[in-house]
């Protein structure tokens, strides 16, 4: 809003445009409402001075923050300022002076850090080795496999081939039985006296 020579003024203490009949600041983000009386959370609570972060402006008011507390308000008249919190525990905090880390914990992010990345390398390790060795386990099953159904089927190709050998002997039998029964003799019998007959026959040589 702009300034109203004739209805505002510069308050000497706050340095705030104010009304003149009034006194109530020009321009200013009104107070946070109150909770309902009925419901206790969320409220806003005067925070402690140690969570804030002032920074000085030249020619305006100090620029005011709470970084633990997206949620505040700052009243400009008398400086206070609130943050809005959820339940007791929140209240406590915000109403206690903030816990500063020491040297020890700053230096924990850095120790993490390091031993976070050691981890790291330790478990890619222990990845690498537990794949490996389900690799060669797989690898060894397949071998074992290959080599089995190797014997089987070699077992397989013997068997048939004796199974044939036999069934060829077995057909060389039958035919020579039915040969021997039909010229009634063995044909081996009748075959040598065939030879000497032809022997006999054949006239001295000289």
């Amino acid at each position: 809003m702009a300034f109203d020579p004739e209805n505002h003024e510069i308050d000497p203490h706050s340095g705030f445009m104010v009304h003149k009949d009034t006194g109530h600041p020009i321009g200013l983000v009104p107070p946070p409402l109150q909770s309902p009386k009925d419901i206790e959370w969320p409220k806003w609570v005067k925070v402690h001075d140690s969570h804030i972060l002032r920074k000085k402006v030249e020619g305006v008011p100090d620029h005011v923050s709470v970084p633990a507390y997206p949620e505040y308000h700052v009243d400009r008249l008398t400086g206070d300022v609130s943050v809005l919190v959820h339940d007791e525990d929140q209240e406590k905090i915000a109403t206690a002076e903030a816990v500063k880390d020491d040297e020890d914990q700053k230096r924990i992010p850095s120790l993490d850090e390091r031993v976070r990345r050691e981890v790291h390398r330790d478990v890619e390790a222990t990845e690498r080795e537990q794949a490996g060795a389900v690799s060669a386990a797989i690898q060894r099953q397949r071998e074992q496999i290959e080599a089995d159904e190797t014997r089987r089927r070699m077992a397989e190709e013997a068997a048939r081939r004796g199974e044939n050998q036999k069934t060829v002997a077995e057909i060389a039998a039958a035919d020579q039985a039915a040969l021997d029964e039909q010229l009634g003799a063995p044909v081996a019998e009748e075959r040598r006296r065939i030879l000497a007959e032809e022997a006999n026959r054949k006239p001295p040589v000289g």
